[in-house]
């Protein structure tokens, strides 16, 4: 760590072993999301369990057509990932190689735009997770150890 004088390393490792030298702009983006993803993941849980701990039992509804949507425009946005994986020879030959290029460089650019909504979507599903992981599995463990009465 001392090598990048107080800086945190690069994240992904290579195949070998040692790092990778990552973009600066890529790193500071990478954390931002990182931060971002922590914070909302805080704050959705936060919410989510404090209203079902209140009994307010809407909220599972609102929770669930909130994923719905932002899931839906995330799929939509990114024109359902048809061109993700996609190469050039795939593309229809009536294309010339200009616009296969155009057709591949939007789907790349689309993908790194909505990485934000990734910072939403996940929080959604993981209290979703963690709350059938609380009703169907740490409930009746909870209930046998005596911790939680019926």
């Amino acid at each position: 760590m001392a090598d990048r004088k107080g800086k945190l390393p690069p994240l992904p490792w290579s195949g070998k072993g040692k790092l990778k030298e990552q973009d600066p702009a890529r790193e500071k983006e990478a954390r931002q999301l990182m931060l971002t993803l922590i914070g909302n993941s805080a704050l959705i849980l936060t919410i989510y369990f404090v209203l079902n701990n209140l009994e307010f039992w809407p909220i599972f509804f609102i929770y669930m057509g909130i994923s719905a949507v932002l899931i839906a425009i995330y799929v939509i946005y990114n024109k359902g990932f048809v061109y993700k994986d996609a190469t050039p020879e795939m593309l229809p030959n009536t294309m010339t190689p200009e616009q296969k290029a155009a057709v591949l460089d939007e789907a790349k650019a689309r993908l790194r735009k909505s990485r934000w909504m990734l910072t939403l979507i996940l929080p959604f599903v993981l209290a979703f997770m963690l709350d059938a992981l609380y009703l169907f599995i740490l409930s009746d463990l909870f209930t046998t150890l005596g911790i939680l009465q019926s």
